[in-house]
């Protein structure tokens, strides 16, 4: 069995499952948008994060060829 309400201001006739509904509904986008939202910033700092580990290794990686260069041009000129 249905209720119908009727708005005592602009008369207009719901019924109080479509706006308990709707309001849910409303409620659930925007915890979801926050959700999303939270997400989407763990994701960007995880990437910056290991973006910022990549680049130190590639520098510790480089700072060790860049020895081991001098090194044998040093030796080469010994020769």
């Amino acid at each position: 069995m249905s209720t119908t309400i009727i708005c005592p201001n602009c008369q207009h006739e719901f019924q109080p499952e479509d706006a308990i509904q709707d309001a849910m509904k409303k409620q659930l986008r925007a915890e979801m948008a926050e959700w999303q939202k939270k997400k989407e910033d763990d994701a960007k700092k995880t990437m910056a994060e290991q973006a910022r580990q990549i680049e130190q290794q590639l520098r510790k990686q480089i700072e060790g060829d860049s020895e081991v260069q001098m090194k044998l041009l040093q030796q080469a000129t010994y020769c």
